[in-house]
């Protein structure tokens, strides 16, 4: 019997779109080049419709979990993420003679290690996929189990499984430094889909003397938005003005604390959008604009993930401005796909504004150039096909 299903397990939202259902497709689609089909085992709050476009083009098995009420969540991190009982009554509706292999994203070390033994009874290769080293600090009380497994999760994988799909280069080596088999994929698109290619629409009024900067996300711990916000103000200079996608100005005021009054320094600056539902009309207004900017700080959270707005900004053709943290560096090049900084420190980021703005109409048109190859050349999915066909040799999947 060949086997071609891959059962790819985790708490992604296809519906939503967030950036985890995103990675986990865009390996899929890996997959798929190889002659394997993932069947997707995620979840998404109870009365959600899953039957969309995004859900369509894998299969998509989920069952929904409890509402967000304070007696419900309990019920929901101990039914799913942590003690993996959903998680392994969706992987048992599987014939395991047909199953090819496992994959775990961001698993429960408790789950984690009841799937191991299951796949070990029947002899199926088990794979852990990790995109984050989360801070606990920066997980709120709410989310107790994931404060207390964090490092628990890390060090149980590392000691424990055999076989590491990972998206930077900080993961790579600390699995790397037990002889694990290890591949490292960051994001991956499709740069041929269509999507790259929609129609520009921002949600601000246009101005064309104006040069527009994009921050889109949740501007949580893992961001230094702030400093974003105090180097415009540094720079100075009015023809630059600054969206802010999926953060409200009143979550933004919060954060900064005593420093909030730059926001209203800035009112006809900095623009906020609000949230917008549709993965299409994020990607719409981002192409939109003339930089998107990532700034993170120097921890090793930060060190460890890998922003997926960087391959989207650059497929969109739009140049990023970033500090170097992760494995940023690698790819694009200061001056070239956008503008590479030392630091996320607010004169860092003044700095580099005033570069942008000297930059010529025919320089800045060769970065969007460049944004499209460097998004070709590091993030389509068809790149990494033998480096996964090469992992999957070493975890017994392929042979």
């Amino acid at each position: 019997m060949i086997k071609t299903t891959i059962l790819y397990c985790g708490v992604f939202r296809f519906l939503d779109g967030n950036p985890g259902a995103h990675y986990v497709q865009g390996v899929g689609k890996a997959l798929r080049k190889l002659g394997f089909e993932a069947v997707y085992l995620g979840a998404e709050p109870e009365g959600t419709v899953k039957d969309t476009p995004e859900t369509r083009e894998f299969q998509y098995v989920s069952d929904p979990l409890p509402a967000h009420t304070s007696g419900q969540r309990l019920r929901r991190y101990l039914m799913g993420p942590v003690t993996g009982n959903t998680t392994l009554q969706r992987i048992k509706r599987f014939d395991p003679r047909t199953v090819a292999a496992v994959f775990t994203y961001q698993m429960h070390s408790i789950a984690l290690s009841r799937i191991q033994r299951y796949c070990a009874a029947n002899r199926i290769p088990l794979i852990a996929n990790v995109v984050e080293w989360y801070d606990p600090t920066h997980l709120p009380w709410s989310m107790l189990f994931d404060r207390l497994d964090v490092n628990r999760r890390m060090f149980y994988m590392r000691k424990e499984l055999g076989n590491f799909i990972v998206i930077s280069r900080l993961l790579a080596e600390f699995f790397e430094g037990t002889k694990r088999n290890v591949v490292r994929l960051p994001p991956l698109l499709d740069t041929e889909d269509p999507k790259w290619r929609l129609t520009p629409n921002l949600p601000i009024p246009y101005d064309r003397d104006a040069r527009t900067l994009v921050y889109a996300g949740a501007a949580g711990r893992k961001d230094l938005l702030a400093n974003a916000i105090l180097g415009l103000e540094l720079c100075n200079d009015r023809r630059f003005r600054l969206l802010v996608i999926g953060t409200s100005r009143e979550a933004v005021k919060r954060q900064m604390g005593n420093k909030a009054a730059v926001l209203d320094r800035l009112r006809d600056q900095v623009f906020f959008s609000g949230y917008l539902p549709q993965h299409h009309d994020v990607l719409s207004a981002i192409k939109a604009c003339d930089f998107s900017v990532i700034l993170k700080p120097d921890s090793r959270q930060a060190h460890a993930c890998f922003p997926s707005k960087l391959p989207e900004s650059l497929a969109l053709g739009v140049p990023i401005i970033a500090n170097r943290v992760s494995d940023l560096a690698e790819h694009f090049d200061d001056n070239q796909a956008g503008m590479l900084i030392e630091s996320a420190d607010p004169v860092c980021f003044a700095n580099a504004l005033s570069r942008m703005a000297a930059l010529n109409p025919q320089h800045y048109q060769k970065m969007r150039a460049a944004a499209c190859r460097r998004a070709a050349e590091n993030f389509d999915y068809r790149v990494k096909v033998p480096d996964l066909q090469e992992f999957l040799k070493h975890a017994g999947v392929l042979s």
